[in-house]
């Protein structure tokens, strides 16, 4: 098995599935772009579906910065997809 390496800096669309976890009563699916530098200890999320009320951004974009970090997002991501309902961060501890 292969070593987890660190991310310096980073650009990915990735479609979100996400629900339970903000309190949805079903869960949606919206593209998310994620920008990042370690570097400048920037990271950033946008909500690219423009169907989605900005309420519900907000919440995703608030989840995203609060339980994930970078190395997770890229590390997790399996043709980029992610489902937060079932992310698991080794920082958090999250299961």
């Amino acid at each position: 098995m292969g070593t987890r390496r660190q991310v310096e800096s980073a650009m990915c669309i990735f479609e979100l599935t996400i629900g339970e976890v903000i309190r949805l009563p079903e869960s949606i699916r919206a593209k998310v772009m994620m920008l990042y530098s370690r570097r400048e200890n920037r990271r950033e999320f946008r909500i690219l579906e423009q169907s989605l009320p900005r309420d519900v951004k907000q919440e995703i974009i608030s989840w995203l910065e609060m339980n994930t970090e970078p190395d997770d997002i890229l590390w997790e991501l399996k043709s980029n997809r992610m489902n937060a309902d079932r992310f698991q961060s080794e920082r958090f501890g999250f299961t």
